[in-house]
């Protein structure tokens, strides 16, 4: 009776050790996965925003159309890359925002409610889960906002009157690239901006 209570109970910490394998390696896996799609997409809208801050630095420096030619280019070159990134990612970036919304509100609610204190490896594995979908959402919202208010500012650098002396087939380049509304969106639906995470913030408070 004594040696089966004994064997149970060692059975049952193998048990225990083996479930909070198995939650490490999800964990593992499942982050390894958002963190890379994050980075991604953090990544090129950092190299976008980095782009769009030489453009304006080139446009007031442009004083010849061969000048004025690059920074033209240059132009392109971003709506170009945003327009890309928006066409593969606009999707992802919505499953990534709606998961990683879940998914605060889902760790936040375990760590408070739910997670039983003395099980500390529960409550580890909770709380690094707040923190990898915090660190995913705040990632994507503030790279692709970034993104987009420096590719307008951009872009109304650019069609400043008498900035830089266009010739006119020029004019009708950047005619055509401003009536071309091009942003970084979530689905298609919704354009990321700050507002977003003002929303983001007070749906998480409540």
């Amino acid at each position: 009776m004594i040696e089966g209570m004994f064997i149970s109970e060692k059975l049952k910490k193998v048990f225990l050790v083996l479930y909070d394998i198995n939650a490490i390696i999800n964990t593992t896996l499942l982050t390894l996965n958002s963190v890379s799609l994050s980075a991604f997409y953090g990544l090129a809208c950092f190299y976008i925003t980095d782009l769009c801050r030489h453009t304006e630095k080139a446009v007031a420096n442009a004083k010849e159309i061969r000048e004025c030619k690059a920074v033209i280019y240059q132009r392109l070159k971003i709506r170009n890359l945003m327009q890309s990134l928006e066409n593969f990612m606009c999707f992802p970036a919505f499953t990534l925002v709606v998961s990683s919304m879940t998914g605060m509100f889902w760790s936040s609610y375990k760590v408070i409610f739910v997670t039983n204190k003395t099980n500390n490896s529960d409550l580890h594995i909770s709380a690094a889960r707040l923190q990898k979908c915090s660190c995913n959402h705040w990632n994507l919202i503030l790279s692709a906002s970034s993104a987009n208010t420096a590719a307008e500012v951009a872009k109304l650098f650019c069609l400043f009157p008498g900035k830089i002396p266009l010739s006119k087939q020029l004019k009708v380049i950047l005619r055509k690239d401003s009536k071309k509304n091009i942003c970084l969106t979530l689905w298609k639906v919704y354009k990321i901006d700050e507002t977003l995470i003002i929303s983001a913030v007070a749906t998480w408070v409540q």
